[in-house]
């Protein structure tokens, strides 16, 4: 089955288990952060902090963790992103802040508010900058005494050397996987991933796991040649194991590629919305609500990528509008 959402969907399935997200931490968190936590009591909480409105947007994996000092649990909240986002901020502090109100509404003696540690985790196309929510305000700086602020760690997968991504277990073929995923000779990558795989599964335990691993290729690889890709899935999951290959098949894995791609052509468009309000923004600071509406409602790429060149050469928004009409 093609997943829906196929980044945030591998994500969870990866990541939601506490031994993973426990390396992946141990690696990326500052390690004065580190000191203070025991990684090895990392429990995943069941429900999203998200809602049920918003979990087709949104993928968050929520965990508490002892501390080493009298503190009590501290939650680590584990957000995945593979486009740019300008407003994650505004997003953790929202989930920050409905954590604070369960916290309450489950411990009502509480004197104190629990500790929350986001971190994202990000390997979009593009780039994305380290974004605080002071930086979303647009005014005299003497204002940011109200607004409130806090830090989170970003870990940009696609910035790290391969050589760091290196682990145990899983962890080093999704991180690997998850890096390269959107690169046009992903292919190539391929035998590296289901190499490592196999080192992990045999063939008795590793069916169902390494499907997971070939249905978010399928998937998610949106930018790869799709003969090249299921000549060599097709070959690596022969001679990974003979059932596989036959499996990926059966299942239409193979016809599933439109409806990736098409996934990946909707996660571009979101991006190329967001890369178009901050070229706007740059260059005449507060958008045009009447602008910023029909920008929202664009749900073609060309016409994104229209808009964003006449971007450099227009001399007013009101040019831009005026781009909708021609």
């Amino acid at each position: 089955m093609i997943p829906k959402n196929p980044h945030d969907e591998f994500f969870k399935a990866v990541f939601g288990k506490p031994e993973n997200t426990a390396e992946f931490l141990r690696k990326f968190l500052p390690t004065e952060v580190s000191a203070v936590l025991d990684l090895n009591s990392l429990k995943l909480v069941k429900d999203s902090l998200v809602g049920k409105e918003l979990k087709s947007y949104y993928s968050d994996l929520l965990f508490t963790v002892k501390s080493r000092k009298n503190i009590g649990y501290v939650y680590i909240l584990f957000e995945h992103k593979s486009y740019k986002d300008r407003m994650l901020p505004l997003q953790l502090l929202r989930y920050i802040i409905r954590l604070y109100d369960r916290h309450l509404r489950t411990r009502k003696d509480t004197k104190h508010l629990p500790f929350v540690v986001p971190v994202v985790f990000y390997h979009g196309k593009l780039a994305s900058e380290y974004l605080r929510l002071k930086d979303l305000f647009l005014g005299d700086e003497v204002l940011l005494r109200y607004v409130p602020d806090f830090e989170y760690d970003f870990v940009n997968i696609t910035q790290e050397d391969d050589a760091r991504l290196r682990g145990e277990g899983e962890i080093h073929a999704a991180m690997l996987l998850m890096k390269h995923i959107f690169d046009p000779d992903f292919p190539a990558r391929v035998p590296e991933i289901m190499e490592l795989l196999s080192r992990i599964y045999d063939a008795q335990t590793g069916i169902e796991a390494i499907s997971l691993y070939l249905q978010y290729i399928v998937a998610g690889a949106v930018n790869a040649d799709p003969d090249a890709l299921l000549k060599t899935l097709n070959q690596q999951g022969g001679k990974l194991m003979p059932s596989l290959a036959k499996k990926l098949y059966d299942e239409g894995l193979e016809d599933g590629l439109q409806e990736g791609r098409q996934e990946g052509l909707q996660e571009g468009v979101q991006a190329a919305r967001s890369m178009l309000l901050d070229l706007i923004e740059v260059k005449f600071g507060t958008i045009d609500p009447a602008l910023s509406d029909q920008i929202n409602k664009i749900t073609d790429l060309n016409t994104l990528q229209k808009l964003s060149r006449a971007v450099k050469t227009a001399d007013s928004q009101h040019d831009i509008l005026k781009t909708f009409r021609d």
